[in-house]
């Protein structure tokens, strides 16, 4: 126990971080969201701003799943 410093913690857990950020899945998810936020938000945000009306926090969840082009990345279970 006397071998544990607060160096050797910090580098562990940021060796982890480093591990955990660099994994592909991690990367097809970041992919993943910049797809859809590119895709699905910007326009409901522009639409919205040009009707005058506010967005409902389920409505990009909502066009995400109506989307053909979400097909393409979403895994098949």
């Amino acid at each position: 126990m006397k071998d544990i410093s607060l160096r050797k913690i910090f580098l562990c857990a940021k060796t982890s971080l480093i591990k955990w950020l660099l994994d592909p899945k991690m990367i097809i998810f970041a992919a993943a969201m910049i797809f859809a936020y590119n895709y699905v938000a910007v326009p409901l945000i522009g639409l919205s701003e040009e009707l005058g009306v506010s967005l409902n926090v389920f409505e990009s969840f909502i066009a995400l799943g109506n989307s053909g082009m979400i097909l393409l990345i979403l895994p098949r279970g």
